[in-house]
């Protein structure tokens, strides 16, 4: 008999052991029948686990979460008042219970429960917080901002409580409380200005919002305090509101006795966003009144490009840069004079600093591309390449430097060039693949096809921009066309002619091509550096009458989609149709989702629709 008893006590011992195992697999076996979708076989199981161990907090929770799931209200509130008699000091259950109450439908009963629990605890400042993300999660904004508000009058830290209101605030477009708020925080602590500052230039991004943070920060009388100046200027330049901008912050300059630094800082600014004319402002202010400042070389360099930038946006409106090929035209010469006296200062003054270098670069420029003064540009570009070979422009020295040598048909020396960055160790990776592509330009050119395909095979896939299209184009055109060498070459002068601007010259050649009834692909390859050089003339006429060929031509759509953009900026650009540019951009997107032009074509639709709009 004793025996007997042992062996039931021993096997009723196993199985009280057992047991919590047993329910942990019964909890998992839940909620594989939960995240299955089959919710009334999960609860089924959650209930026994849970009745089995009700003071387990894991049972709880998800069959809690599982009723309010499956709109068992009246089950979720009454093991959640269960739990409360066990814990009845626990607000997360309270705040659970105003949720199961809420969405029962007793909303008075929900929010009576909250705020007779928080009156009677006004000294814990979890509990705000606790009820506020509950109401939250409710999608109740207006509850959650009333019980923070509660909380943050009631405090005495004031600012506890205010990322949460600014949150809410910005969430609800109240635009006008949030800021306070962000203002009120920094007020407290100007040591929070950067973390709220990116918090408000994200609110900026909504453009009602841009007024009121302005509004808010110009009664704080921002030139005094440099937290709310910057502020105040990222939310001018977001407003367009550049003579603002570098008003206040001259302002705070002359005030707070800042050595010009953030007036130069928003001269860099505003050079980048193109406001030429307030950047010049900015740059002129500093230069006059820190000329001893340790970056003064930079902000010379800062002013000198400023001029030449809005320079260049004037030749832009002239010389139609929007175009493919293009004739030379000097034009501003002597604009561009005071442009080059400008940086020839600098380099008298910070010889070897590398803003002189970058005016040596600059100055090469303006006397190559300006003023077509290609022994003047050659000497500015040859201190860099000779003198100055860590510099980051001894790469678009050298490519500079080949390209006038190719212009001059000297393709010996142009290839030195490519080859000095080519095998130079320092090289970036993306410098040396387009002296790479430049060079097989330079093989094409010469008639020295192999070379060229072996050097295209090497840098395939290198480039993101409109280099990729110029090698894909020219990787097609010699594979497709090497077999036919004596067309080739014919193809490959014409392309030559119209890069030394020979267009007349170079369109009867390609005429020639197109007459060939075999050399189907060279033929539209023809055609459509064809169409180029009649943007060039201005021959829209005649452009458009081979884009519109190129186009309705199925098998060649290798062609149509380059065709298509070209026509488009025709009507953009040069007839001024914006509509009809539109349409031909639109057609683009349908017609050739794969297409190489597909950004800029984009691009354009956004500001033709913003324009026509």
């Amino acid at each position: 008999m004793i025996r007997i008893i042992f062996i039931s006590f021993f096997v009723n011992t196993l199985l009280l052991i057992a047991q919590p195992g047993n329910l942990q697999n019964k909890f998992l076996l839940a909620q594989s029948y939960e995240q299955s979708g089959d919710l009334n076989r999960a609860i089924e199981i959650y209930e026994e686990v849970y009745n089995a161990q009700p003071a387990n907090y894991q049972f709880f929770f998800a069959l809690n979460k599982i009723y309010i799931q499956n709109k068992n209200y009246d089950k979720a509130i009454f093991i959640t008042e269960q739990r409360l008699q066990l814990t009845p000091g626990d607000y997360n259950l309270i705040g659970m219970l105003g949720v199961a109450l809420y969405l029962k439908g007793d909303e008075a009963k929900a929010f009576k429960l909250w705020d007779e629990t928080i009156n009677q605890n006004q000294d814990n400042q979890n509990l705000y917080r606790t009820f506020a993300n509950y109401s939250i999660e409710l999608r109740l904004f207006d509850k959650a901002i009333e019980i923070l508000n509660k909380g943050k009058n009631r405090s005495q830290i004031k600012t506890i409580y205010s990322y949460d209101l600014a949150n809410l605030y910005t969430m609800r477009m109240q635009y006008g409380d949030a800021i306070k708020e962000y203002l009120f925080l920094i007020d407290n602590d100007p040591n929070q200005a950067k973390s709220i500052e990116s918090r408000i230039l994200q609110m900026l991004s909504r453009p009602d919002a841009v007024p009121i943070v302005i509004s808010a920060l110009e009664e704080k009388n921002s030139a005094q305090n440099p937290n709310y100046a910057m502020l105040l200027t990222s939310a001018y330049l977001e407003n367009s509101s550049f003579e603002k901008a570098v008003k206040i912050n001259i302002e705070l300059d002359k005030k707070n006795n800042l050595k010009g630094i953030e007036v130069f800082n928003l001269a860099q600014r505003l050079y980048y966003l193109r406001q030429y004319s307030q950047a010049s402002i900015a740059y002129e202010y500093v230069l006059k009144n820190y000329s001893d400042a340790p970056f003064i070389p930079q902000i010379k360099l800062g002013f000198a490009k400023t001029f030449e930038a809005a320079l260049e946006e004037k030749v832009a409106n002239v010389l139609q840069l929007w175009k493919p090929l293009r004739k030379s035209e000097i034009v501003f010469a002597s604009e561009y004079e005071k442009s080059i006296i400008a940086y020839e200062d600098i380099i008298k003054s910070f010889n070897n600093n590398e803003a002189a270098i970058e005016a040596y670069f600059r100055i090469g420029q303006i006397f190559e591309l300006r003023l077509k003064n290609y022994e003047k540009a050659k000497t500015n570009y040859k201190v860099i390449a000779e003198r100055y070979k860590l510099s980051s422009f001894y790469s678009s020295a050298n490519e500079a430097l080949a390209r006038i040598s190719l212009s001059e048909n000297n393709f010996i020396e142009a290839e030195e060039y490519l080859n000095e960055i080519i095998n130079f160790p320092r090289t970036s990776p993306d410098s040396r693949n387009l002296a790479k592509f430049r060079k097989a330009e330079l093989k094409y050119f010469s008639g020295k096809f192999d070379e060229a395909k072996n050097i295209l095979v090497e840098i395939m896939g290198a480039f993101k921009d409109n280099i990729a299209n110029d090698a894909i184009e020219l990787s097609i055109l010699l594979n497709t066309s090497i077999n036919d060498s004596s067309l080739l070459i014919k193809f490959a002068s014409a392309e030559y002619l119209a890069f030394k601007e020979n267009f007349t010259e170079a369109i009867i050649l390609l005429e020639e091509i197109e007459k060939v009834e075999d050399a189907i692909f060279l033929a539209n390859q023809a055609s459509i550096t064809k169409m180029e050089c009649f943007i060039a003339l201005s021959n829209y006429t005649m452009a458009l009458q081979i884009g519109e060929k190129l186009i309705q031509q199925e098998n060649l759509n290798l062609f149509a989609d380059k065709a298509l953009f070209l026509s488009a900026q025709i009507y953009q650009f040069g007839i001024s149709s914006d509509k009809k540019a539109k349409e031909l951009y639109e057609q683009l997107l349908i017609k050739h989702p794969g297409s190489l032009y597909l950004d800029k074509a984009r691009e354009e639709i956004n500001y033709l629709r913003n324009k026509l709009s």
